[in-house]
C-alpha cells in the first residue's frame, strides 16, 4: 500500500506526527498526566489526540482501564509505537543531519565492551546516519585499554564510568541497573543462587561481585561474558540471574530487584574523557562536543523510560 492511498476505503487514516509523538510519550511514562507534563500540553488536549489516533488508526491502542491507573497498551498499540518510534527517529535524524551538515572530520571514540551492544549501540549508529561528514571509527575494548589508547594517542576520546574525581571529563549520562531473570522466575528458588558476571578487568564487575557477597544471597557465577547483551541473552535463556542496564530491557525477562534478597543496584554515571591532543585540536573537539551532545540527550532518554 503506497501513502497515497492511506486517505481512501482501507479505513486507515493519515498518522500525523505529533499524534505519534504524544503516542511515544505515553508508552514512556507512568501515567497520562506524566506524559502530557512531559510535552507541556493539557491532559485533555492529549487524551483527544489519542482518540484521534484510534479512529485513524481503526483499532484501540490501550486496554481499558480503572480511572487513575496507569495506561496500557494494546496489541496494536505496542505494535504502532514500534513503527512510530522509528518514524520519529527517522524524522529527528532528518532535521538533525542539517544542523550536523557544518561537522566534518575523523574522530576514534573508545566504549566499554560490556555496552557494547546495548542502548549505546544504537545511539552511535544514529549518528553514523546523522553526521554523515564524520568519519566515526569505535573501538569496543575493557576499561582500562580504552585508557591507555586515549593516553598514547590511538583514541580521541573514551567513554566509561565516571571517573571525574581523576579525570576531567564530562558525564552524558546516569544509567540505571537492574536485576532480570527468566520471564518464570524459576532460578529464584535455586541455591545457591546462579548469576552472569562480566569478565574480570571491569569496574562493573567488582562492584556487582562486592555488592553480593556483602549483602546478597548465597550466589555462584554460573556465566562469565565480555559485554551486557550475553549478561541479558544468559537471563532471558534461564541459565542465570544478572544485573544489566535499563536500556538493554525488554519485556523478554522478569525484573526481580529486591527479591531473594539481592542487594539494590545504584545509578552508575557514565563521561567522556579527550585525550590530550584531541583537546588541543579545535577540530576534533568541535566533533566530540557535538557527538557528546546528541549521545548525552539519547541516552538520557532511554534512561527515562518506564517498564510497562
Amino acid at each position: 500500500m503506497s501513502i497515497l492511498d492511506l486517505d481512501t476505503d482501507n479505513g486507515i487514516g493519515r498518522l500525523d506526527i505529533q499524534l505519534l509523538i504524544s503516542l511515544i510519550a505515553i508508552s514512556k511514562s507512568p501515567t497520562l498526566s506524566s506524559a502530557a507534563e512531559k510535552l507541556n500540553i493539557p491532559q485533555p488536549t492529549m487524551s483527544l489526540q489519542m482518540k484521534r489516533l484510534e479512529e485513524r488508526a481503526g483499532h484501540m491502542l490501550f486496554m481499558p482501564g480503572r480511572r487513575g491507573k496507569p495506561l496500557r497498551l494494546s496489541v496494536y498499540g505496542e505494535r504502532l509505537v514500534r513503527h512510530a518510534t522509528r518514524i520519529i527517529e527517522a524524522y529527528e535524524d532528518a532535521i538533525q543531519s542539517l544542523s550536523a551538515a557544518g561537522v566534518s572530520g575523523p574522530i576514534r571514540l573508545g566504549i566499554p565492551a560490556l555496552l557494547a551492544e546495548s542502548g549505546l549501540h544504537g545511539v552511535l549508529n544514529r549518528i553514523r546516519n546523522i553526521y554523515e561528514d564524520v568519519n566515526l571509527t569505535v573501538i569496543a575494548a575493557d576499561a582500562q585499554a580504552l585508557k591507555n589508547m586515549v593516553a598514547d594517542g590511538r583514541l580521541d576520546a573514551r567513554i566509561c564510568i565516571d571517573e571525574t574525581h581523576e579525570y576531567e571529563g564530562r558525564v552524558l549520562w546516569t544509567e540505571s541497573f537492574h536485576w532480570v531473570a527468566g520471564p518464570d522466575r524459576k532460578l529464584l528458588s535455586r541455591y545457591p543462587l546462579p548469576v552472569a558476571l562480566v569478565r574480570s578487568g571491569e569496574p562493573f564487575r567488582d562492584y556487582v561481585a562486592q555488592l553480593l557477597d556483602e549483602t546478597g544471597p548465597q550466589w555462584f557465577e554460573a556465566v562469565t561474558s565480555d559485554s551486557m547483551a550475553k549478561l541479558y541473552a544468559a537471563a532471558t535463556s534461564g541459565q542465570a540471574v544478572a544485573a544489566v542496564p535499563k536500556s538493554l530491557i525488554t519485556k523478554d525477562v522478569a525484573i526481580v530487584d529486591g527479591e531473594m534478597d539481592l542487594p539494590e543496584l545504584v545509578q552508575i554515571p557514565f563521561a567522556m574523557y579527550l585525550s590530550p591532543s584531541a583537546q588541543r585540536n579545535p577540530q576534533t573537539l568541535r566533533i566530540a562536543t557535538s557527538l557528546g551532545d546528541f549521545i548525552e540527550e539519547k541516552m538520557r532518554d532511554l534512561a527515562d523510560r518506564v517498564f510497562n
